[in-house]
């Protein structure tokens, strides 16, 4: 009985090699002893392993020599960028070398005047006062029924006066003066002025004959001839007008200069209470 391995090139190797022996053991049709050894020298055995290991290592070392080198710049390059400001920042605080300052050189004495200041010019003087305030008349009251008042001609301190002979004048305006105290009265809305004369209550009014109508106290009674119409102007004082017939008429100065009722008229009167 022959036994036959088969286990690749190996096992055809050796039952290509073991049939002389195995035919001498068998001569006579006998089996052979046990104390035969059967020991065939082995075969080396070829095979690719060994270099691909090899190459496999070279791989690995070569992986290896890349991780380290990538680490070495991580290690030296990341703390270099995180301290690179504060690198910076001490090498800019760092002090440099003290330099010696320049010497100061006195500049020489000046021989120009001290500054002057400038001068402030003064503020103007005040505007002078009026005559009537020299004079002590306010001339800005409103003339009203009841009260008494002096009449002066516009800015000047030239009061209304009577004369004693139903006439009227302007004159300086003398401090308690009855002659120059005018009392105010109405009837039917319209204005009338007495002269504080005592006994005799003259009314002013004006002598419709002969013209021009001049200013005269004669009557008793406030009558069609002694009634004003006080009227304010827009800037100071007043202006006083007088019936005539249907018309108004300003109070002002005749061509002889007296007080009349007259067609026109730019003079303008003040009232000051007393």
């Amino acid at each position: 009985m022959t036994t036959t391995r088969n286990n690749g090139r190996y096992g055809s190797s050796r039952q290509h090699s073991s049939t002389p022996e195995r035919s001498s053991l068998l001569r006579d049709d006998r089996p052979p002893s046990y104390s035969s050894v059967w020991d065939p020298e082995p075969t080396p055995i070829v095979s690719s392993r060994p270099r691909e290991c090899c190459e496999c290592a070279r791989h690995e070392s070569s992986t290896r020599k890349f991780v380290c080198f990538i680490t070495a710049i991580v290690i030296l390059v990341l703390p270099t960028i995180f301290l690179l400001p504060s690198i910076i920042t001490a090498v800019k605080g760092s002090p440099g070398k003290s330099e010696r300052p320049a010497p100061v050189v006195p500049s020489p004495p000046t021989t120009n005047p001290p500054p002057v200041a400038p001068s402030v010019a003064p503020p103007p003087p005040p505007p002078p006062e009026p005559p009537y305030r020299r004079a002590g008349l306010s001339g800005d009251d409103v003339p009203l029924p009841g009260s008494v008042y002096i009449i002066s001609e516009a800015n000047s301190s030239m009061a209304l006066t009577y004369d004693g002979a139903e006439g009227v004048s302007m004159r300086g305006y003398q401090k308690g003066l009855m002659a120059q105290r005018w009392g105010c009265h109405e009837s039917d809305g319209w204005l009338g002025f007495t002269i504080e004369t005592g006994h005799n209550t003259l009314f002013l009014g004006y002598s419709p004959w002969p013209y021009p109508a001049t200013l005269r106290c004669s009557a008793r009674t406030l009558q069609y001839s002694e009634m004003f119409m006080v009227s304010k102007l827009p800037e100071h004082g007043f202006r006083l007008n007088m019936k005539d017939g249907t018309a108004l008429k300003p109070v002002g100065r005749d061509r002889s200069g007296a007080l009349a009722m007259v067609g026109t008229s730019d003079v303008w009167w003040r009232f000051t209470k007393v």
